[in-house]
């Protein structure tokens, strides 16, 4: 085949032609090269909780109906940040190289873009399970958490997820998870979980509508110990906007 074909330009690496060049490079020789996104490591580790079988993505600890849908969650919350002069990569599906173990190879199809010129490219990673246990449960066995904000509402986990990028990691959550109507937070210690609603309400319309405490027996120090359930409902944006 010709070098030049209806504006196709050949590739410095193979010589075949090509529509998009990165670097003089065809998209399939630039990412055996160079790779299009920056950082996607060819193994990853997932912390997989051996007690309720949540999955760590991110700061979260999440629930799945199937391990499909687990992998999924996985892979979407990687960010695929390309390397220049890729203009831009999402992924566009995936497929299972292995079957589902402890250790799963998958292949990625990616789709990329430079000067407005869409490509697609495919790369394997392998999925590493590692055996762990997730925060809640760990409180749950030591019962050590001290108090349960359980946010109601429409858009309560967006919302939620806002105020939680904002917090000092210091006072970060024992654990959070999405429940039916809303999400509830867990905090080692109530100056936190206080600054965690106030903070809520500096961007949403808040109401508390129930603060329960429950007695959960005496600390070392023969003080009466309890754990404290605040029910915070969501009504709306703040007039006020986030501050």
């Amino acid at each position: 085949m010709e070098a030049f074909v209806r504006g196709l330009k050949s590739c410095a690496g193979c010589g075949r032609p090509s529509e998009v060049l990165l670097r003089g490079l065809c998209p399939e020789c630039f990412d055996k090269r160079h790779g299009v996104v920056e950082g996607l490591p060819r193994e990853l580790a997932v912390d997989v909780c051996t007690s309720c079988g949540r999955i760590r993505v991110g700061h979260r600890w999440l629930y799945y109906r199937t391990p499909e849908e687990g992998v999924g969650l996985i892979l979407s919350s990687i960010a695929y940040k390309p390397v220049h002069p890729v203009e831009q990569v999402v992924l566009e599906g995936w497929s299972l190289e292995t079957s589902l173990d402890w250790r799963t190879r998958v292949r990625l199809r990616l789709k990329a873009s430079h000067q407005g010129l869409a490509f697609n490219v495919s790369r394997s990673i392998v999925l590493r399970l590692n055996p762990s246990t997730c925060p809640l449960c760990i409180v749950k066995r030591s019962g050590e958490y001290d108090t349960l904000v359980q946010v109601r509402g429409a858009a309560a986990e967006d919302t939620v997820e806002r105020v939680l990028n904002t917090l000092d990691p210091k006072e970060a959550p024992v654990d959070v998870i999405p429940v039916r109507g809303g999400v509830d937070v867990y905090f080692h210690h109530r100056g936190a979980a206080a600054r965690f609603v106030s903070r809520l309400g500096s961007i949403a319309r808040v109401k508390v509508s129930r603060i329960v405490y429950e007695h959960v027996g005496t600390s070392s120090m023969g003080k009466r110990r309890s754990r404290k359930t605040i029910v915070v409902r969501l009504e709306g944006a703040s007039q006020r906007g986030e501050r």
